[in-house]
Order: structure tokens, then sequence, then C-alpha cells
């Protein structure tokens, strides 16, 4: 799905129409499509605080990141890691 074969075609012209023609219908096929609910944890609910026992996990992982960011708690070195308060 990452990678596009390019057909035979005559002109280079037709094979970029082929392309685009491909990542089209390739973007339109991986749209997010809203993950279904799932119960959550606990601990991930005292943390989030809406009292919801189910949540989306993109709405999960979104209120962490909301936490995440306006306390600063991504490794200046390393943003793929996270420094963890008393909360987190």
């Amino acid at each position: 799905m990452h990678f596009l074969v390019l057909e035979e075609e005559s002109g280079s012209e037709s094979k970029r129409q082929k392309v685009e023609k491909d990542v089209d219908s390739a973007i339109e096929t991986t749209k997010a499509e809203p993950s279904p609910p799932m119960v959550i944890s606990d601990a991930l609910e005292r943390f989030i605080g809406t009292g919801a026992i189910e949540m989306s996990q993109s709405k999960a992982l979104y209120r962490v990141w909301e936490y995440i960011k306006p306390n600063q708690l991504e490794d200046p070195l390393d943003t793929i890691a996270i420094i963890c308060d008393a909360k987190l």
C-alpha cells in the first residue's frame, strides 16, 4: 500500500497522471476513521478526569498530550521521551 507500481505507458505525462491517480486513491482509502470506544483503565480515567469508562484511543491519546504539552514534559534532547511528573 505504501509502494505504487508503475505500469508501462507511453509518455512520461501519462505515467505522472497514473501515479497521481494512485496516490489520490490511496489517500482516500487511508483517511482516518474514528476509532470505536474502548473501556479505559481506572488509572487512565482518573488521569483524564472525565468520569467516562469508555473512550476512543485517539481521544485518550489527545487528552494525554493536552497535559504533556503545556506542562513541558517532553525531553528537550529527545522529543519522543516524556519526563513524567507526579500526576503522570
